[in-house]
């Protein structure tokens, strides 16, 4: 009776775990780029004493409105035509007025019916974010800062 074993058997783990490897290689370096692009937040502003979420959507430019009172449900969605990402959504301190940053311009709801009460016109630029908003002024934070008009 001989000892030795066959040198496919012993072989054959090392074979299933280089060929396991090198598939899990190659799904990895399939989906390396969408693993090291990391997700972006939707922006949002919130309304606490209504408990009303504004959301803004980045694909379509909405900004969808969710009453988070009793139940989540959604009561609204505000559009503008020209709009086709939301950047920053924000409040002002008396919660009355949406400001929404648009690709080209920045647009002022009423928060409390949803009706628009204007928009201002963007210069061109790399805007990314408001630094701040009054009830009438909004200040956005960019390579030079830009104030929009007193209304």
């Amino acid at each position: 009776m001989s000892t030795r074993s066959c040198p496919i058997r012993t072989a054959l783990p090392f074979v299933l775990l280089l060929v396991t490897a090198t598939a899990a290689l190659a799904l990895l370096m399939a989906t390396a780029n969408k693993i090291t692009q990391p997700a972006v937040a939707a922006p949002q502003a919130f309304d606490s004493a209504r408990q009303i979420l504004f959301v803004g959507q980045a694909g379509d430019g909405a900004v969808r409105v969710l009453n988070l009172r009793n139940t989540i449900g959604e009561i609204g969605v505000l559009r503008a035509p020209a709009r086709h990402h939301v950047h920053d959504l924000r409040l002002d301190a008396s919660q009355r007025w949406l400001w929404v940053l648009g690709d080209d311009a920045v647009y002022r709801y009423d928060a409390r019916n949803l009706k628009p009460a204007g928009s201002y016109p963007l210069q061109a630029g790399h805007l990314q974010q408001f630094s701040r908003v009054e009830q009438n002024r909004y200040v956005l934070q960019e390579a030079r800062n830009q104030s929009g008009p007193d209304a």
